[in-house]
């Protein structure tokens, strides 16, 4: 096992852990989104540092786009919260996909 990316990895849960405990702080993001974002920031940050922020990035970047299109549909107004679990499970899963079809021998 390379500890050294292992230990990269748990820093980059680390870090995504307390930037959102401090969002969780000013109501921005819920406990669980922000236990998901960490465990995903480890998985990924295993393999490389742009991964977790790609896919954490992206996952904010779908759910935007997702609440664009309801607040134009007038399903949703503004200040209607969300969950970002499925949005950071998909980007996950995509920036996955795209780290094994590049990185494949």
């Amino acid at each position: 096992m390379d500890w050294a990316r292992f230990l990269f990895g748990v820093l980059c849960a680390l870090l995504v852990l307390v930037i959102g405990i401090v969002a969780n702080h000013f109501d921005v993001l819920g406990m669980g989104d922000v236990k998901l974002a960490g465990a995903l920031a480890l998985i990924l940050g295993y393999f490389n540092l742009y991964l977790p922020i790609l896919a954490i990035g992206l996952a904010f970047v779908l759910a935007f786009a997702v609440i664009i299109l309801l607040i134009f549909k007038g399903r949703v107004s503004l200040g209607t919260s969300i969950p970002l679990g499925p949005y950071l499970l998909l980007s996950f899963i995509g920036t996955t996909s795209y780290w094994v079809i590049t990185h494949s021998a």
